[in-house]
């Protein structure tokens, strides 16, 4: 059978090496001469961090793709960054917004983030409980629902720190987002001076 190393007419076929005897159950397709049939990817070498691996799997941050008869073309995927923060105007909500689509699983938690009141001028500290409102769909932000509880005085931020980033995914769900921008700080809106109880 054609495809599978060894030809109609027991020949073996280009980008597979066989054993001696040419039997179907002893051919294995060859990585890294830049053909594929059934591989992942092979960009016609066995060299790692180009995007196909030396075992012609597609590397993490990466996008492989093949025509034809060529080797697989692989691109260096831009991680997306956390680029801003927005709030309600009565802080109830919080938005993380990413510099391009993310998707976020269903196990992201509150111990994936770190949110702190920043710049409350009492020494009595503000407390600060969120949950994540779950979306497993592909978007560029995250929803978080805020209640505040104390004073403020329009002059503080809450700081946001993404501690666990295993759980934010690129858009294909493929590969989780190992090198996501960490922090941004948001300010809190001043027309909010009572936190909700």
């Amino acid at each position: 059978m054609d495809g599978d190393g060894c030809s109609r007419q027991c020949k073996i076929e280009m980008g597979f090496e066989c054993s001696i005897n040419g039997s179907k159950d002893q051919c294995k397709e060859v990585c890294g001469d830049g053909i594929v049939r059934n591989l992942a990817c092979d960009d016609g070498n066995s060299e790692p961090n180009d995007g196909c691996s030396p075992t012609c799997t597609i590397e993490i941050g990466w996008n492989c793709t093949t025509t034809g008869n060529n080797p697989s073309l692989c691109t260096k995927i831009d991680s997306p960054y956390l680029t801003t923060a927005s709030l309600e105007k009565d802080n109830s909500q919080l938005t993380l917004y990413f510099s391009s689509e993310i998707r976020a699983s269903e196990n992201l938690t509150k111990e994936n983030f770190n949110l702190k009141i920043i710049n409350n001028p009492l020494t009595d500290p503000v407390e600060l409980n969120w949950t994540i409102i779950p979306n497993d769909q592909v978007s560029n932000s995250i929803l978080l629902k805020l209640n505040i509880k104390g004073q403020l005085y329009g002059i503080e931020s809450i700081e946001i720190s993404i501690m666990d980033v295993s759980h934010i995914y690129d858009p294909s769900h493929r590969f989780p987002l190992l090198y996501l921008s960490s922090k941004i700080i948001a300010v809190l809106n001043s027309s909010q001076f009572q936190g909700q109880q």
